[in-house]
C-alpha cells in the first residue's frame, strides 16, 4: 500500500481565505503551540489538533480538547481520527476550514516549513517589496528622514540598535493589547521606529573595521535592522494606502516582529566581543 496519499490537500479558512497546505508532516492547530496559532480564539487549547499523514490519507486528532474537533457538524470521538475528504468542513473553536485539493500554483515554491509561514505569506513577500522600494528607490518625502550616521563606533551603534529594539518591544506589547488606533499606529512607526532603524542599518552599512568585514554579531544586526526597515515601511504604506484590514495587518505584522525578534534574542545569547572601538 502506498504511504502517501493520492491527492495532496489544503485546509481554507472560511473567513479569511487562507489556504494552508498539508505536506505529509505532523500539522499542528492551536491557541499557543504549533504550525498555525490563534492566540485570539479563547476556546482552543494551547495544542488543540494534530493533522497527520497515515497510508488512507490526512487523519485529524483531537489532543483531549476541551471544545473538541468537529468534522461536518459532527464532533469527533474522544480518542479517534477522522480521514479528511475533500469538501468537509472542519470546526476547531471559532476557526472554519474547508478541505480542498492542493492544485500546484503557477510560479509557487513551497518548503518544508511553509505551513508554518502560510498565515503571513503575503506579508512577507510586502516585506520584501517594501524594503526593496526603500532602499531601491525611494527617495526622501518628508515622511521616512534619511540619517546619515555620524558615529561608527560598533561599540554606539549596538547601544542604538539595543535602543531601538526596547522601542519595538514596548510597540509590539502595546500592538498586543490592541492599545493603539491606526493613527497612534502609523505615527509611531514613521516618528520613532522607523528612523531608528534606519539609523542603524545605514551606520552597519558604512561601518567598514579595520579587518574590512564585520564581525557575526554585527553582520546579523545589520541585516535585522534592515529587515525591519522594510518591514515598518510595508506597513505604513498598508495602514495608509487602507490596503489590507487593519486587524489583519496587525495580526500578522506582529507575528513577523516576533520572529525576527526570536533571532536577534537567540544570536543576542552567543557570546560575541565587540570590535573595538576606532
Amino acid at each position: 500500500m502506498s504511504s502517501r496519499p493520492e491527492q495532496a490537500l489544503i485546509l481554507i479558512h472560511k473567513k479569511t481565505k487562507q489556504r494552508y497546505p498539508l505536506r505529509g508532516e505532523d500539522f499542528v492547530i492551536g491557541r499557543s503551540q504549533g504550525d498555525l496559532v490563534f492566540d485570539h480564539d479563547p476556546k482552543l487549547s494551547g495544542r488543540h489538533c494534530l493533522i497527520r499523514l497515515t497510508p488512507q490519507g490526512f487523519a485529524i486528532h483531537d489532543l483531549k480538547t476541551r471544545t473538541g474537533v468537529h468534522i461536518n457538524g459532527t464532533q469527533l470521538p474522544a480518542g479517534k481520527a477522522c480521514i479528511l475528504k475533500v469538501g468537509a468542513e472542519v470546526t476547531i473553536g471559532d476557526q472554519h476550514f474547508t478541505v480542498a485539493q492542493d492544485r500546484p500554483r503557477k510560479h509557487k515554491r513551497t518548503s518544508a516549513h511553509s505551513s508554518a509561514w502560510q498565515p503571513i505569506l503575503f506579508l512577507f513577500c510586502a516585506l520584501l517589496l517594501g524594503g526593496a522600494w526603500y532602499f531601491g528607490m525611494a527617495k526622501p518625502n518628508g515622511v521616512i528622514t534619511q540619517i546619515s550616521p555620524v558615529n561608527l563606533s560598533p561599540a554606539n551603534i549596538d547601544a542604538e540598535f539595543e535602543e531601538a529594539i526596547r522601542h519595538l518591544t514596548a510597540f509590539g506589547e502595546a500592538l498586543r493589547r490592541r492599545e493603539l488606533t491606526e493613527e497612534q499606529t502609523l505615527s509611531a512607526i514613521r516618528k520613532d521606529l522607523l528612523p531608528r532603524f534606519t539609523s542603524v542599518h545605514q551606520q552597519l552599512q558604512a561601518y567598514r573595521p579595520a579587518k574590512g568585514k564585520l564581525e557575526p554579531r554585527l553582520d546579523f544586526r545589520r541585516r535585522i535592522s534592515g529587515a525591519h526597515v522594510g518591514q515598518l515601511t510595508a506597513m505604513a504604506n498598508f495602514i495608509q494606502t487602507k490596503e489590507v484590514k487593519y486587524s489583519m495587518q496587525m495580526d500578522q505584522f506582529q507575528r513577523q516582529m516576533e520572529i525576527l525578534m526570536a533571532q536577534e534574542a537567540e544570536e543576542s545569547r552567543r557570546p560575541s566581543s565587540l570590535p573595538e572601538a576606532n
